[in-house]
């Protein structure tokens, strides 16, 4: 699904309200996952998506929940901005930017359920 050059870019605040980031490859965001999190599973739900295109690009805002196991507690949310490339015969992930809910930041109602 991902293009050649994609990259995974995690957003966080810190205790300082400084904005983090960080930016991986698939790969590496792979390689970074079972080295701190042992390779363990999550679960990634979306719970609401609005996408705009045009040409041969498109966008995609994503709001997710996470869980550790399939049917536990929701772990974090956050929402999912997803850049996209038609390709001659599908969609390529480009990109992949994101940024969790916090306590101080909640998930506006206009990206949940409805």
């Amino acid at each position: 699904m991902f293009s050649k050059d994609a990259k995974l870019i995690p957003t966080q605040t810190t205790e300082s309200g400084e904005v983090v980031y960080n930016y991986w490859t698939p790969q590496d965001y792979v390689e970074m996952y079972k080295k701190n999190r042992g390779g363990t599973a999550f679960y990634e739900q979306e719970l609401f998506r609005i996408t705009e295109s045009f040409g041969n690009i498109a966008h995609c805002f994503s709001t997710y929940a996470v869980k550790t196991t399939e049917d536990g507690s929701i772990e974090r949310r956050g929402i999912n901005s997803i850049q996209l490339l038609k390709g001659r015969d599908r969609w390529f992930i480009m990109n992949v930017f994101w940024s969790n809910e916090t306590e101080n930041e909640k998930l506006p109602e206009k990206y949940l359920e409805e």
